[in-house]
């Protein structure tokens, strides 16, 4: 079952963000024939690792999300998200490194989710396109 956050209005959905499990805290790919990473988001995750100062941690995929039109541009999409980023690092009990759609073989990530991915890199610990679940501000290694 892929993680999933959504945004209410009283009980009617009108947004949604789902992950996926890309790699696993151990470094292992549960669907390594599935999922293919492409360009540089494989340097990426390993980079971004080391300035985190992890040997491994879970790696997730941002799979579907969606907001509906009256309440885009309000903020919304980066609330999903660092819901996510937060809930995940609180489950697990480590750091979650998060990549877009656009890293995978055929993968596309929209307009309106890069302009969120600009914002999450500037709230989260980042590098290229893979965004941490430590927020910038956090001093601990």
């Amino acid at each position: 079952m892929a993680p999933t956050v959504k945004l209410l209005d009283g009980e009617r959905e009108v947004g949604h963000f789902q992950v996926s499990l890309l790699i696993d805290s151990q470094g292992r790919r549960p669907d390594e024939d599935e999922w293919s990473l492409e360009g540089d988001c494989e340097e990426d995750i390993f980079a971004l690792q080391e300035r985190l100062g992890v040997e491994s941690c879970s790696v997730y995929v941002a799979w579907r999300s969606g907001i509906s039109s009256a309440y885009r541009q309000r903020g919304y999409g980066v609330l999903l998200y660092e819901f996510m980023l937060d809930n995940l690092r609180a489950t697990l009990g480590h750091e979650v490194i998060l990549v877009p759609e656009a890293c995978l073989e055929d993968g596309n990530t929209s307009d309106d989710a890069r302009r969120v991915w600009e914002s999450i890199q500037k709230r989260r610990v980042s590098y290229g396109n893979a965004v941490s679940s430590r927020r910038v501000d956090r001093v601990e290694p």
